[in-house]
């Protein structure tokens, strides 16, 4: 089970999506998921309307970062407006394995136009168009309903329901009930160590 860290490895959240927090999680073997705007020629990272600030990270510094070749970046798209930012970076990232997602549905047309990585998002409420497939599912547990993906062609990555405010175990073993640890699937946690030991066994 590949296991994504929500916003990078932090222990309080004014250290989420800083580049601190994202290269702590690459260094200790996970992917990571951050959130992008649109702003300036490289995009900022930020959960929240970014403001202009010395501190604001950029994807220019995220792809920047070492990482290792299994890592993978799940860049959370956060508005509209962005695959001119991605085509500028799509030799640098094509060294990593990454997708986007949760981006608005003609986002999504333009970024499949563009033929750029993206993840289809599926909830037990949400259906997107067939034809917009992706390279995988971004797979919402928002209300502790986890639908089933039959298609075991494309990266399968859960949102663990922590990220909602919910108790996480029960999803989690039914989770890992579905997948073998070396399938690919993954699963986008605030408890990347816990994630690893549950589902890949790790020390």
């Amino acid at each position: 089970m590949r296991i994504i860290a929500h916003r990078g490895l932090w222990t309080c959240p004014e250290e989420q999506n800083t580049l601190e927090a994202l290269g702590a999680a690459l260094d200790a073997g996970f992917g990571i998921e951050t959130d992008i705007w649109v702003g300036g020629p490289c995009g900022v990272i930020s959960h929240d309307p970014p403001s202009p600030s010395p501190a604001t990270v950029t994807l220019e510094d995220v792809v920047a970062l070492h990482h290792e070749e299994h890592a993978f970046l799940a860049l959370n798209i956060k508005s509209d407006g962005i695959v001119p930012i991605l085509n500028t970076f799509r030799e640098r990232l094509d060294g990593w394995r990454w997708a986007a997602f949760d981006m608005s549905i003609p986002e999504t047309i333009r970024i499949a136009h563009a033929d750029l990585p993206y993840l289809r998002r599926v909830s037990s409420v949400e259906h997107e168009p067939s034809e917009l497939l992706g390279v995988g599912y971004w797979v919402d547990t928002q209300d502790r309903m986890i639908p089933q993906i039959t298609d075991s062609t494309r990266l399968i990555a859960y949102v663990s329901p922590e990220l909602h405010g919910f108790e996480h175990h029960e999803a989690w073993l039914e989770i890992r009930d579905r997948h073998a640890p070396s399938s690919d699937a993954a699963i986008c946690t605030d408890f990347p160590h816990e994630a690893d030991r549950f589902f890949n066994g790790s020390k």
